[in-house]
């Protein structure tokens, strides 16, 4: 799982190690770790101490001779060169031990990564948290153009919420509200997937049919891409204008043509002497 650093928290990382899988994220440049405890020297009263020597992560830094140099295929498969320095300690919230690595990009500034993975190489672990950002541009796509996020469901017999008040208690409610509540996220669910989808069918007309998206788009670019193909955006403007003469050339059994054919003449309907 690639993450930001929001997502290295206890409850979630211990719940995907204890899975059998692995996380990927980036940590707070505040973040303090241990090393790990030697022998006791003598035997005392208690449990031997698990955590060794404290760590401050970015004090690091400080120390150029520590870093190694390597290359990562990063944005848009270029070949970038950082300086990086790998090191395996303890960090409390996780309890296991974890793989810190310390990112030194020129031009791009200072992070520290983390993975769950003691086997993963390094430059590995930075190439793969470099490809989040095509998932934040997919992302932002999904939610901006195609508005797979903008549901607005509410159920009428469900309580108001004040803002601030957290989660409602479902297992304190009656089994119909509850069974209610399950259906409207799952409707949730399904109006996401359907975008995806919808986001998928536009990236693959982008990808092998961008001729024909161009000569469909009705509009004007400032800057035109590089590489030739269409945006999920420019598509959408392309099928929005090859919409009118899809349905003036189409056969009129299709399911699609006949759904619109129905609800436009439903709203073409002259209001009655009664609804007057």
């Amino acid at each position: 799982m690639l993450a930001d650093s929001y997502y290295p928290y206890t409850k979630l990382t211990r719940r995907l190690t204890n899975d059998g899988n692995d996380l990927i994220t980036r940590v707070r440049n505040n973040a303090v770790v241990y090393r790990v405890a030697g022998a006791p020297g003598k035997k005392g009263k208690g449990s031997p101490s698990k955590y060794g020597k404290k760590v401050i992560l970015k004090a690091l830094f400080k120390d150029p001779f520590r870093f190694c140099q390597g290359q990562i295929r990063g944005y848009e498969q270029r070949i970038q060169a950082v300086a990086y320095h790998c090191v395996d300690l303890l960090w409390s919230p996780v309890k296991p031990l974890v793989r810190f690595v310390l990112v030194d990009n020129t031009g791009r500034g200072r992070i520290i990564l983390m993975t769950t993975d003691l086997t993963r190489d390094p430059l590995m672990v930075i190439e793969l948290y470099a490809k989040r950002f095509q998932i934040e541009v997919m992302f932002k796509q999904l939610a901006r153009n195609i508005g797979a996020l903008s549901y607005h469901f509410w159920l009428k017999c469900m309580d108001r919420i004040r803002r601030g008040s957290g989660n409602e208690n479902l297992h304190h409610k009656p089994e119909q509200y509850h069974q209610q509540a399950l259906f409207k996220t799952e409707v949730y669910e399904r109006f996401v997937i359907i975008g995806i989808i919808a986001q998928g069918v536009m990236q693959y007309l982008a990808t092998y049919f961008s001729e024909q998206v161009w000569l469909s788009y009705g509009s004007w670019l400032r800057t035109v891409p590089a590489n030739g193909y269409p945006s999920e955006r420019i598509v959408a403007s392309a099928l929005a204008t090859a919409l009118p003469d899809f349905h003036a050339s189409s056969v009129s059994v299709l399911p699609f043509t006949k759904i619109l054919t129905k609800y436009h003449r439903q709203s073409k309907n002259p209001p009655s002497i009664r609804d007057a």
